[in-house]
């Protein structure tokens, strides 16, 4: 008999502890999208991109948000650090800079540097976009350039191909959104990017590495912050814009859509938690 009572009690106590979770999760929902949205944006399949892996049976669905910085010598991979990442920001966020030593700095030492949830700035068709399309149209000319000088040389022939997929899949396909900024008031960030239709604001994860230039007695240390990753990433589908993402999908499942055009557009709108929800999903017209 106690050991029945132990049992009932047992999923008397779980029930109760997910009922609260329950209530908590959709107490924060509820607040996060009380009164005006802080901002609404459109935004395309090049930055809320579907899983890799998408199946209709699945009863749930995420939409990821691809964003980008502007890294040194014109690139614009994620894990770069920006070129407005300096010191300077990284003392403004609260970062304390210790020096490396003898030049270096273990991989442990650099863990034990303590990440910071900022205010993340996000650009959207952001004027960096077209840098990026533009030094990939001048890479691609050097190739040819340089395949012009030998026309048989297989190995140039391979190095033009990929010069251009990279500048087709950038043309069409490319995220154009980018992080142009973080802090750690919200209310200041506004003043500056204060149109809400192209600056939304989230919050994300930071922290600052080392890396070297140079070779020998040229060698030198730079230290640049960097965006581990956001706070609020994926977006969730809900049930009444699932079946729109299905019949997208649906006819062409077996496409890749690496250097094709987008086929949807999605309004987002963050709330006063600076968390996102889907607003609207509409299909683009076939070009």
């Amino acid at each position: 008999m106690k050991f029945l009572l132990s049992q009932r009690g047992l999923f008397l106590l779980g029930f109760l502890l997910l009922l609260l979770v329950n209530s908590l999760v959709l107490g924060g929902v509820m607040a996060n999208r009380t009164g005006t949205p802080e901002a609404q944006i459109i935004l395309t399949e090049r930055e809320v991109q579907l899983p890799y892996r998408h199946h209709a049976e699945n009863s749930g669905l995420s939409l990821r948000l691809t964003w980008r910085v502007a890294g040194g010598e014109n690139t614009s991979y994620r894990w770069d650090s920006p070129t407005w990442f300096d010191i300077a920001k990284l003392e403004e966020l609260g970062f304390s800079i210790p020096e490396a030593k003898s030049g270096e700095e273990s991989y442990s030492e650099r863990k034990r540097s303590l990440e910071k949830e900022v205010f993340i700035v996000l650009e959207n068709d952001s004027p960096l976009f077209l840098k990026v399309v533009r030094v990939l149209e001048q890479t691609l000319e050097q190739e040819q350039q340089r395949l012009q000088l030998d026309s048989e040389d297989q190995e140039q022939q391979v190095r033009v191909k990929d010069a251009t997929t990279r500048l087709q899949h950038e043309r069409v396909a490319g995220s154009r959104l980018f992080a142009v900024n973080a802090g750690l008031n919200a209310e200041k960030l506004r003043e500056l990017y204060n149109d809400r239709s192209r600056f939304f604001l989230v919050k994300g994860i930071v922290n600052y590495r080392y890396s070297y230039t140079g070779e020998g007695a040229e060698r030198k240390q730079q230290i640049g912050g960097y965006i581990s990753s956001l706070s609020n990433k994926n977006i969730h589908v809900p049930r009444q814009y699932r079946h729109k993402f299905d019949q997208i999908t649906a006819a062409e499942s077996s496409k890749s859509k690496d250097n094709e055009s987008p086929r949807y557009q999605v309004k987002l709108a963050y709330g006063s938690r600076f968390e996102p929800w889907l607003v609207a999903v509409q299909k683009i017209a076939d070009n």
